[in-house]
């Protein structure tokens, strides 16, 4: 039971199909299961055991996912690395899991070549059509190898390592199962119906768990994908057109260059039957422009996160602009997906009322194995047989979640908690304010202060008196901000699209010494 059977159950169903269009390439099901079938022959000929694990640094592409599949079929741990990352950083984690093996697409040929410069136990194969001199090639593995047969592994054995965001230090490496990766593609399938007439657009990056959460549901489907090698709007918009993608999914960031695109009103969008978001908070304008710009779709809030292999609850979906006259039906992260389980609890422990503040926790079939080589942090997250997400949520008398804020992003200040979100909230109503992130600096007076970073619209102005004045209309005083910064340029984004708060934060921290 692995994510190798479900290829194969795909190919003998599906095998003339196309599985995988990446550019102007297209790779049936069963050229893919064949290739995948000698990229792992080649693999354990270059030294790859069971329960290795192998980086893969790069773009999107049909070589990624045919490495995702050869190395769990060669029986070893694929890591997908965050290109963006610093190599700094992704050296750290290489060491730290202890990559014996990299592939390398052209883009990061260099990065991969440094890396493993100094690491001399770590090889090296470059994912391209023709090797550069002095490396391993990719095409040359496949070609000079026969299929392998797929190694036994079991419903509880490590299928992939997925990294957090590092917020708080070097990203932790979240052990998914087999059986957490197979259990998530079916749920997919089932509550989003997915088939083999799927067509899923696939713009995020691969090493994100949020994109191989569909990957996998729309491959078991014998639907089609569409790669990205990497998301720009206008991209984005010419393959809906071009492939009739029928299933995509994003953050609010990318959904909001999408509608704010030029001329997207003009754009034949109307195959998008299914479009999945989460990851940061929603705003209204930008969910009334999805709306208006894919008309046909069915737009789903999902709240996930790496250690829950995908998305552990969903809204009931927004289809037209009338879904946005109740703020609570389109805001809600829903309810627990099929087979899962949530809850939010006090700090004793002891499960909230209806509509109190506590922390989520979520158990079920999907919740990981646990962090690699980190007992410590997994008894902290995984106790009493529940996922404790360290997100504050609320659960209404209708059974549905509301995200209030992540824990460590909680403000007290004077005594009074801040959820950083609800002021956010109240300040994206400006008509000023394009983006904005709140978090808590020290006070010698508050113990916290609430501080704003704002970015401002295009040819729009707004003063701190103003902002202050707006925000005292929509929320509590101690929750309005006691400091701010007013700026034009985009706040900084992690690798999964969200808003990078804690640099923001350390940054504003050494702002605010330098000027003591």
């Amino acid at each position: 039971m692995s994510i190798t059977a479900l290829l194969e159950r795909s190919a003998l169903l599906h095998g003339d199909k196309v599985a995988i269009v990446d550019g102007d390439r297209q790779i049936t099901y069963a050229e893919l299961r064949d290739r995948v079938a000698r990229l792992a022959a080649g693999l354990k000929g270059m030294g790859v055991n069971k329960g290795d694990r192998v980086g893969i640094l790069s773009l999107n592409s049909h070589r990624y996912v045919e490495s995702l599949f050869a190395i769990a079929w060669a029986g070893a741990i694929p890591a997908p690395l965050n290109y963006r990352l610093a190599e700094r950083e992704i050296g750290g984690i290489v060491d730290f899991v202890e990559t014996g093996l990299l592939i390398a697409d052209d883009e990061h040929r260099d990065l991969a070549r440094s890396l493993v410069s100094s690491r001399p136990r770590m090889t090296l194969v470059h994912a391209s059509e023709k090797a550069a001199k002095g490396m391993t090639g990719y095409e040359e593995l496949l070609t000079r190898a026969s299929p392998a047969d797929p190694v036994d592994l079991g419903w509880d054995d490590t299928a992939a390592l997925f990294f957090t965001g590092g917020t708080t230090g070097l990203p932790k490496g979240v052990m998914q199962t087999h059986g957490n990766l197979i259990s998530s593609a079916l749920i997919y399938v089932g509550v989003f119906q997915m088939t083999n007439e799927t067509v899923l657009l696939s713009a995020a990056g691969l090493f994100h768990v949020a994109a191989s959460a569909v990957l996998l549901p729309a491959l078991m489907a014998g639907g089609r994908v569409v790669l990205m090698s990497r998301f720009t709007a206008d991209g984005f918009l010419d393959m809906v057109e071009r492939h009739h993608a029928t299933f995509t999914n994003g953050v609010p960031t990318m959904l909001r260059m999408i509608t704010n695109q030029p001329g997207v009103s003009q754009r034949q969008l109307g195959s998008v039957r299914t479009l999945l978001y989460g990851g940061s908070p929603m705003q209204r304008d930008i969910m009334a422009s999805v709306i208006d710009t894919f008309p046909n779709a069915r737009c789903f809030n999902t709240y996930g996160q790496t250690e829950l292999t995908s998305a552990a609850s969903i809204s009931a979906g927004v289809v037209s602009g009338d879904d946005l006259s109740d703020a609570e039906a389109w805001s809600t992260i829903g309810t627990a997906l099929p087979g899962m389980e949530i809850r939010v609890v006090a700090e004793n422990g002891g499960v909230c009322a209806s509509d109190e503040v506590g922390e989520l926790l979520v158990r079920g079939p999907l919740v990981m194995k646990g962090y690699y080589r980190n007992a410590e942090a997994t008894a902290q997250t995984l106790r009493d047989g529940w996922l404790h997400t360290g997100d504050l949520a609320r659960i209404d008398a209708n059974g549905r979640a509301f995200l209030v804020d992540r824990k460590k992003d909680m403000i007290v200040t004077g005594g009074e908690n801040v959820y950083s979100a609800e002021v956010e909230a109240a300040l994206r109503l400006h008509p000023a304010v394009a983006d904005c992130a709140v978090f808590g600096l020290p006070d010698a007076n508050w113990g916290e202060r609430v501080h704003a970073l704002i970015v401002t619209k295009p040819e729009t102005q707004a003063t701190e008196e103003e902002i202050s004045a707006h925000c005292r209309l929509h929320i509590a005083g101690y929750k309005c901000p006691r400091s701010m910064e007013i700026r034009t340029e985009p706040l900084p984004l992690s690798g999964a699209g969200k808003v990078a708060k804690a640099a923001l934060r350390q940054e504003a921290m050494e702002r605010t010494a330098e000027s003591c």
